[in-house]
């Protein structure tokens, strides 16, 4: 894998801090969805920032503004042992099973109604306006986990460094901030990478993008880390260029000149008709003084002389047609002589 997916969601796992146990959350969620949600997609009051190091320009993101709705259209069309089959998403959990025995949050296998060895609670935040678990469905955040799940509205550019900030803002419950799980705000092996996004974040001029962190640096980040995109285009464009002789993937093209065809031999060409005539296709004969008393082998080899040397075999003299025709008996030609008529 040469990079992350451009259109691959980001994942932050959160551990709750001290006196904070279930069902309560690792951190505010009412707080993020209050400013990530419903404020006309403006970035100076987020959460959390996706950020561009090539450009300086925040990545919009999707908290629960409906942009990837996971409802099912059918919830009959799965195996008939569904336990979830009333439930109208397959990704987030919706049932809550810390009721009854349960309600004190200990599991108990008589409480587990899929049996995952979990006591399950829904992934949902506050009263639904309609359908509880569709219109409350929290499609940002794992409560089992404690996952903050966040959503590319557009693709990230492709091969570029894109860090990842959570400012000090980003409320806890009982008031405390999130911290890094690191000494400093990021990891050691990643310093030179999230200093640029510490050159960003103090550019004054981009108030519209940060709001009152710009200018700032990192004094308002509690915790950072980069990634680098995959590419997407780039192995259609290497070969688009060595379509065109360009870029490493070009053509290699011959320098030396152009090759004659050769013609196969006389003797050769003779060999091959002489095993089509074995093979079953009709050739015209040769004459009779034409014919040599050789074999061939094969098609691409020379034929040898196969004379005989036996004193049973007939040996026929090799001779030109036009010895041939000077040998010729003169009584053929005498009988057509013209005859005398006596009278």
């Amino acid at each position: 894998m040469e990079g992350w997916g451009t259109y691959a969601p980001i994942t932050v796992r959160f551990d709750r801090g001290p006196g904070v146990s279930a069902p309560t959350a690792a951190i505010d969620l009412n707080e993020i969805h209050l400013r990530m949600e419903a404020d006309g997609w403006d970035p100076s009051n987020d959460s959390v920032y996706l950020v561009n190091l090539t450009t300086g320009v925040p990545v919009l993101l999707d908290v629960g503004s409906g942009n990837y709705p996971l409802t099912v259209i059918s919830n009959t069309e799965y195996y008939p042992n569904d336990p979830r089959i009333n439930e109208q998403n397959l990704v987030f959990e919706t049932a809550n099973e810390a009721v009854g025995a349960c309600a004190d949050g200990v599991y108990r296998p008589q409480c587990d109604t899929d049996f995952d060895g979990v006591l399950d609670r829904p992934d949902t935040l506050g009263p639904a306006k309609q359908y509880d678990g569709v219109d409350n469905l929290m499609t940002w955040y794992e409560r089992q986990t404690d996952t903050l799940v966040l959503q590319p509205i557009l693709p990230m550019q492709e091969k570029t460094s894109t860090p990842s900030s959570s400012p000090t803002g980003s409320p806890a419950p009982m008031d405390k901030p999130v911290r890094s799980p690191f000494p400093d705000i990021n990891h050691p092996a990643q310093t030179a990478s999230v200093a640029r996004l510490q050159g960003i974040l103090g550019d004054p001029t981009l108030t519209s993008y940060y709001g009152d962190i710009a200018g700032t640096g990192f004094a308002h980040v509690a915790f950072a880390w980069t990634f680098t995109t995959e590419p997407v285009q780039e192995d259609l464009l290497l070969l688009r260029d060595g379509l065109y002789g360009q870029g490493p993937s070009r053509a290699s093209r011959p320098t030396s000149p152009r090759r004659r065809s050769r013609r196969s031999p006389r003797w050769a060409r003779r060999c091959r008709r002489r095993t089509s005539r074995r093979a079953g296709r009709a050739r015209p004969r040769a004459p009779r003084w034409r014919r040599r008393p050789t074999s061939c082998t094969g098609p691409t080899r020379r034929p040898t002389s196969a004379r005989s040397s036996s004193t049973s075999s007939r040996s026929i003299p090799r001779s030109s047609p036009r010895s041939r025709t000077a040998s010729t008996p003169t009584s053929t030609t005498s009988s057509s002589a013209p005859t005398t008529r006596r009278t």
